[in-house]
């Protein structure tokens, strides 16, 4: 299997924009498959196998319709979009340790305040992310 770069990813975006495209179909029996065009009708010609290579040339002849241009480009935005979200996702977590490093470091000095729970929290090992109002309160005691 390739792997999925960043450079394999953009590889595949310049070939789709520059092939025919779709959606692209394949007419039951035939051998071909064919630009689809706005009516459902079929367009021109995109691959054609001459002659049965295989009990699996309908299948391989099917993907290859399914996996047209047009669908390989909503594939490549959905992998923008999940990495987006991601990358989002992944500095909030981060954010997250942050203030609850900064919290257990800092605990001593809050003690009976509404921070003094997060000793216990650390010794137990769990993993909470504080409410919206204690996180303003880290955040604003953390110098952020």
């Amino acid at each position: 299997m390739t792997n999925v770069t960043p450079e394999v990813l953009a590889e595949l975006k310049a070939r789709a924009e520059k092939a025919t495209p779709g959606p692209w179909m394949r007419l039951f029996g035939e051998r071909t498959v064919y630009d689809r065009m706005s009516d459902g009708c079929r367009g021109v010609s995109i691959v054609r196998t001459d002659y049965p290579h295989s009990q699996r040339d309908g299948e391989n002849l099917d993907y290859i319709a399914a996996a047209n241009p047009a669908a390989i480009l909503a594939l490549l935005a959905h992998i923008d979009n999940l990495s987006e979200q991601l990358a989002a996702e992944k500095a909030e977590h981060l954010k997250e340790r942050a203030r609850l490093d900064w919290a257990l470091k800092n605990e001593a000095n809050f003690a009976g305040s509404t921070l003094s729970w997060i000793d216990e929290i650390g010794q137990m090992q769990v993993r909470v992310v504080p409410s919206g109002a204690l996180r303003e309160t880290i955040d604003v005691l953390m110098g952020e």
